[in-house]
């Protein structure tokens, strides 16, 4: 028996689903109800996220409210607890059906009517790498730029709230409804930042119904890869991969689009 928010409940929880760097996922029972527990790591995640602000946890229930992401019973700076969802495998075949591209496309756009004035930018979300990558040669790079950085993302207005790590893991199919999870790298950015992260992550070669932001998924794809490439060196620092898939010399070719 544990409090939360001075609400007695019982809380049981099994051996997690998914190991993170900065949280673990169980899925467990609240009142004999079945949901997922999100619990994160507080110190690593104040080095790399920081403390999530009052903001963030508004805007995520805003979200839950929306019903953008199964339905969230708690939410702090060290726990989520959302509703069981159906966790399916989501994959190319089943995004190809044009009903499937509406529902996400339907689903991002629920979420780009939501008020992000005060969430951080996808500019302050690279920047901020420097904090657990110091002395990094990419790192240093990018922040020896930071104006021409600036200039290539604000391209296209950076005044949309986006989910940020958008791919196929993270949709899921929840009574029939599109949804999505794992909102921790949500920022403000353009209305077509997600698409060009999911079709980056998904390698996804036709636009069929998302061909009028085309020029927008491919202007941020070099941003899409350096994101990744600064997230692979997070996990090789934190041992959770040996080694980056993603070379120096990939990554040093890609941002001379940006600078």
């Amino acid at each position: 028996m544990i409090f939360i928010n001075n609400m007695n409940k019982t809380i049981v929880y099994h051996p997690y689903l998914k190991k993170g760097v900065f949280s673990s996922i169980y899925k467990g029972k609240i009142d004999k109800k079945t949901a997922f527990f999100k619990i994160y790591n507080i110190k690593k995640t104040l080095l790399f996220i920081g403390k999530f602000s009052k903001n963030y946890l508004l805007t995520l229930k805003k979200i839950s409210k929306f019903k953008i992401t199964p339905n969230i019973i708690f939410i702090d700076n060290l726990m989520i607890i959302q509703e069981e969802a159906k966790l399916n495998n989501f994959n190319n075949k089943e995004f190809n059906k044009n009903s499937v591209q509406r529902e996400v496309l339907k689903a991002i756009l629920k979420i780009q009517t939501i008020d992000c004035a005060e969430m951080p930018s996808l500019y302050d979300q690279i920047i901020n790498y420097k904090k657990i990558l110091k002395n990094h040669k990419i790192v240093n790079k990018v922040t020896h730029n930071k104006k021409l950085l600036k200039k290539y993302l604000n391209k296209y207005n950076q005044n949309i709230l986006c989910h940020g790590d958008l791919h196929f893991g993270n949709i899921i199919k929840n009574n029939k409804k599109i949804q999505f999870i794992d909102f921790d790298y949500m920022v403000r950015s353009s209305d077509g930042f997600d698409l060009s992260m999911l079709f980056y992550q998904e390698k996804i070669k036709k636009y069929d119904l998302f061909n009028k932001y085309k020029e927008q998924i491919n202007h941020y794809r070099p941003i899409c890869l350096l994101l990744d490439f600064l997230w692979q060196e997070v996990l090789v620092k934190s041992n959770f991969i040996k080694k980056n898939k993603i070379s120096n010399k990939i990554i040093l070719n890609s941002l001379k689009n940006i600078f």
